[in-house]
């Protein structure tokens, strides 16, 4: 009896179609976090999770619990990034004082900087952690539900990571699917929270 009731809940499982669930900025490593709390150890294998941040101080709660980060930010100034980069220049808001951040501190509700980190972690190939999971739920779930990954985008528009990287994710992880040998069908979906949702804790206007 016990035999046939894990073979049912196998069986059950098994249909899910296979999920990466991204969450960018501090709120959407959060939401990560709870989901991973909350699934069970065989749902694990068809859920892969990770979390993608400029701020260092929100990646370590993700590292506590084992989920795959990504940091989008190096120990420097947005004018660093801009001498290294000089084509990002074009489009950035030139500002004394957001050329004096240093991104290891998170993007600080500047969505221009949140894209100028991600954009320089794209060419340092860090977003492959994104191309490996999922490569890896592909491989778990085989050809049952015709060769096809979901990947969520979870986060917040009222940050600068959430609101910085938000629109370009989405192309990013084509691409990278792109490369793949096998390459799945990819349903990309995005959940993104307004502002109200922290009117409450926000000290200012």
């Amino acid at each position: 009896m016990k035999n046939a009731t894990k073979k049912a809940e196998k069986e059950f499982h098994a249909t899910r179609v296979p999920t990466v669930l991204i969450g960018i900025g501090g709120i959407g490593g959060e939401i990560v976090r709870l989901v991973d709390r909350d699934l069970r150890r065989y749902d694990k294998q068809f859920v892969k999770l990770i979390v993608l941040d400029t701020n260092t101080n929100d990646l370590t709660k993700s590292q506590k619990v084992n989920i795959p980060l990504v940091q989008t930010s190096e120990n420097m100034t947005v004018s660093d990034y801009l001498r290294q980069n000089t084509r990002f220049q074009e489009w950035f808001p030139m500002n004394p004082l957001i050329n004096a951040k240093n991104l290891t501190q998170g993007a600080g509700q500047i969505r221009s900087v949140s894209r100028l980190g991600a954009l320089a972690s794209e060419g340092a190939h860090r977003f492959d952690a994104v191309k490996y999971a999922i490569e890896a739920v592909n491989r778990n779930v085989g050809d049952q539900l015709g060769n096809m990954v979901r990947v969520m985008i979870v986060g917040s528009v009222c940050v600068g990571t959430g609101s910085g990287m938000g629109i370009q994710l989405p192309f990013l992880i084509r691409d990278l699917v792109e490369e793949l040998a096998h390459m799945p069908r990819i349903i990309v979906r995005g959940l993104f929270l307004m502002p109200d949702v922290v009117e409450e804790v926000q000290d200012t206007d």
